[in-house]
């Protein structure tokens, strides 16, 4: 269990990979990845070491929770045969939040994530101010754990607090995140690497 650069300090990662039985990541391309020295952060040479017990299995969402069709979440439920549901939850979002609805084909993006550098916090603050000079909405539903990031964001936030087109909610709600799916016309996902996207899966089942 002794770390691979620290040889001074005890790696409880380390020890999990050699003693058990099975390790697994969230995707087989990952898998890949960690083996190396730069996806690796010092343990590639223990991942190289166990790789007959090393694997990635595809990481997965519950289709039957996130399904347009039976959501409870949404103001409407509807599938790619029932467009207008799609924008009935728009209009029911842009209410919810307070945004402007004067314009129904005006685009809303969205964005839903962990405001941490991996996901790309600077492309997202890049999105929402191009997001609006293009003349369309934004709409962020992300927590963070990192102090200097959520004042950041929370900056951010109170500068749009009563804006008609740009919203950002700064923690994680389960129900609004299934309203911010089915309504946005665009999803972005900046991140700088990503083991394996839930976002993306998610998203996908809100589309037509």
């Amino acid at each position: 269990m002794q770390d691979n650069t620290a040889h001074d300090s005890v790696n409880p990662v380390k020890g999990a990979i050699v003693f058990s039985n099975i390790v697994m990541t969230v995707s087989p391309t990952y898998a890949q990845e960690v083996r190396t020295a730069e996806g690796g952060k010092g343990l590639h040479s223990t991942l190289n070491s166990h790789t007959r017990k090393f694997m990635g299995i595809l990481n997965g969402i519950n289709t039957d929770a996130w399904n347009p069709r039976t959501d409870n979440f949404l103001k409407v439920q509807y599938s790619a045969n029932d467009k207008q549901g799609k924008a009935e939850n728009k209009a029911a979002m842009r209410r919810n939040l307070g945004l402007s609805s004067a314009d129904d084909q005006r685009p809303v993006v969205g964005c839903i994530t962990r405001l941490v550098p991996q996901k790309g916090v600077h492309l997202i603050k890049h999105a929402i101010y191009r997001t609006l000079e293009m003349g369309s909405q934004f709409v962020l539903l992300g927590s963070c754990p990192v102090p200097h990031i959520q004042r950041e964001f929370e900056g951010i936030a109170n500068q749009f607090q009563n804006h008609e087109h740009i919203r950002l909610i700064l923690k994680y709600d389960e129900s609004l995140s299934h309203a911010i799916y089915a309504a946005s016309d665009m999803f972005i996902f900046p991140s700088i690497f990503e083991p394996c996207g839930l976002t993306q899966c998610l998203y996908k089942r809100f589309t037509l």
